[in-house]
């Protein structure tokens, strides 16, 4: 009797990782006085992969709406932008926050954020998944729906860099798949998520792009602990961002279908998942604590071993699914 209360007390004390680090913080500033919109925002923060890998910690603080100073930006209703979004920023720092966001309330469908930094901001009238798509802006990811010609004119001057797509103009016919990667590797971004399996070319080698479809999905919200599932692998995908820019851009994205950053009730998709993930942990985001596996030995002959991906299984339910769609409306930021 002895020997099995020695083995339970050892499971129960070695069975996550501590832990200390400390939160990345979110601080949401809304001058909705319920909080409604706030706390849904949060709950999108916390679950939504790969920010659910990551102990995320959200406050939300209540301002009169004359501190937040919000109006349309270049006479866009959809864009909208707060001149005290910078001393809103310094505040979040200076209360131990990381990232500020503001949810204006408003009846206006609209949100926007600075591509590598600022604060994003959206009314209480969009999708609560609305904030992934404008803090993704802030790690300085882009947007991957189409611009109507005066938005593109705008915006794709701005797009110099960006970790979710590239510009490359096709240099068709290449003489192979080897010799479109010996010219472009080192221009894609994403380029170590590609396997060398994996073309960057069609029609036997000949075309620049992993591969032509006509037919569109949007990645499903992933809200489990692990990647989301596809057939699909991370390649190099025209993209159509910056088709109406004068002249046209060609950009090319690391997935075929569409992303957050192409409409705001998607999810990210396996390749937005992995650059997030990247960049997050640069910012000095921690993972939760995990399971870990034990090898303890009892009276010199008993092992306690705990199973990593058999105890995740059963946590799981949801492997992330595609659902079709048709070609999404752009109907936010820059």
């Amino acid at each position: 009797m002895k020997l099995i209360f020695i083995k339970i007390a050892l499971i129960s004390t070695t069975f996550f990782i501590v832990n200390t680090a400390h939160a990345y913080k979110f601080i949401i500033y809304t001058d909705e006085v319920t909080n409604k919109s706030a706390l849904k925002v949060s709950e999108e923060l916390k679950t939504t992969y790969p920010f659910s890998k990551f102990i995320i910690e959200v406050e939300i603080v209540t301002v009169p709406s004359k501190e937040l100073k919000c109006s349309s930006e270049l006479g866009i209703k959809r864009l909208i932008t707060c001149s005290n979004s910078n001393k809103i920023q310094k505040r979040a720092i200076k209360s131990g926050g990381d990232q500020a966001l503001i949810i204006l309330e408003s009846t206006t469908l609209a949100g926007s954020s600075t591509l590598g930094g600022g604060v994003p901001v959206i009314t209480t009238s969009m999708p609560n998944t609305t904030i992934i798509h404008e803090y993704l802006h802030t790690l300085g990811i882009g947007d991957e729906y189409e611009y109507v010609a005066p938005e593109a004119i705008e915006f794709c001057k701005k797009l110099t860099k960006v970790p979710n797509y590239v510009f490359i103009d096709p240099l068709d016919p290449y003489a192979s798949d080897s010799m479109a990667k010996a010219k472009h590797m080192r221009q894609i971004p994403w380029a170590n998520d590609i396997l060398s399996s994996t073309p960057i070319t069609n029609t036997n080698g000949t075309r620049l792009g992993t591969k032509v479809t006509d037919t569109i999905y949007i990645y499903s919200i992933n809200k489990t602990n692990k990647p989301t599932q596809i057939s699909e692998l991370t390649g190099l995908y025209r993209g159509k961002v910056c088709m109406n820019d004068s002249p046209p851009k060609v950009t090319w994205q690391p997935g075929p279908d569409v992303t957050v950053m192409g409409n705001d009730r998607a999810g990210l998709g396996p390749s937005l998942e992995k650059i997030v993930e990247r960049i997050m942990i640069s910012k000095g985001a921690k993972l939760k604590p995990f399971p870990v596996a034990t090898n303890d030995v009892i009276d010199g002959e008993t092992n306690i071993k705990i199973n990593n991906s058999s105890m995740i299984k059963t946590i799981d339910s949801d492997d992330g699914q595609l659902f079709k769609s048709s070609q999404p409306k752009a109907t936010f930021s820059k």
